[in-house]
């Protein structure tokens, strides 16, 4: 379900941040914003996946982790199971882009928690207030609005409801940012039907053998067909693709499952051989995968 929390200009002007927007263990159905959306938006999958493009980038959300979208860019996202459940917060504010640059929280993208306690309290404290303004708001508001009667107007239109929820979205922000991790998913979104149809072959079938003529058998082409027009479209072979896909997977559950061990996570997301593993995220990423890990 999505519940709205509103403001009045005044209101808005003079708060810093404001929580506008919220979503319970919402049903989302396919979304499509060409101009983007008004607020600042915490996607947290809730169960299912989804599938977003934003910017014309593709990311998959899993349970567990939180989508961010800024205002203002180009979006759209669907479910890519039966039913995909999101929490949803929505955010806005004269200090927000500020705060979250500060934060490290820069960019529009997926993100992974250390901690998802620190979301699930957060969104607890947001559910009870959004209640309690459901079971009694009209009474607060309207003693503010008698009291500004009898007072030339000093208290009217004030909300005490708001001046909370902007604290809450404060403190939010900054625990957040100690518990959450950037990870870098998100590839071109492809216009080619062919190529759509390869990629999520991969996408569901990474931790398998992939060849190039299982590939080919999937779509009904040749494997220098499919060869050329992947290449031409999304600019590296099917296999660079599936590899960097293999090894977001592994980045993804390095982070998730820090209790797993290092050459686990390797097969299972595709890579019979650990050292092979270890050779190719290093290449790739930069660091081993205990390096990365640790960081």
């Amino acid at each position: 379900m999505l519940y709205t929390f509103p403001y009045t200009r005044r209101e808005q002007k003079r708060l810093p941040l404001a929580i506008n927007l919220l979503g319970y263990r919402h049903l989302q159905e396919p979304v499509s914003r060409a101009s983007g959306f008004p607020l600042f938006q915490w996607v947290y999958c809730v169960d299912g996946k989804g599938e977003f493009i934003i910017n014309g980038q593709k990311s998959v959300l899993s349970p567990g982790q939180m989508m961010l979208i800024y205002p203002g860019e180009p979006h759209s996202y669907r479910g890519k199971t039966g039913e995909w459940h999101v929490h949803i917060i929505g955010f806005s504010g004269g200090c927000c882009l500020e705060m979250l640059r500060v934060l490290n929280m820069h960019r529009s993208g997926i993100y992974h928690f250390r901690d998802p306690e620190i979301f699930r309290n957060y969104f607890e404290k947001i559910v009870a207030i959004q209640e309690q303004i459901a079971a009694g708001s009209a009474e607060p508001m309207q003693r503010g609005k008698a009291a500004g009667r009898g007072r030339r107007g000093r208290n009217r239109g004030k909300n005490p409801f708001q001046a909370e929820l902007s604290k809450l979205c404060y403190d939010f922000l900054l625990d957040l940012s100690a518990s959450v991790q950037f990870i870098r998913t998100s590839i071109p979104d492809p216009g080619n039907e062919t190529v759509k149809s390869l990629i999520a072959y991969m996408e569901e079938h990474y931790q398998e053998p992939v060849s190039l003529e299982t590939l080919a058998r999937q779509v009904n082409r040749s494997r220098s067909y499919i060869s050329d027009i992947f290449r031409k479209e999304m600019q590296q072979t099917i296999m660079q693709y599936l590899t960097a896909l293999r090894i977001s997977q592994a980045r993804v559950m390095l982070v998730e499952f820090p209790e797993r061990k290092v050459w686990e996570i390797g097969r299972e997301c595709g890579f019979e051989s650990p050292s092979y593993f270890g050779e190719t995220f290093k290449r790739i990423v930069g660091m081993t995968p205990a390096e990365y890990r640790m960081s």
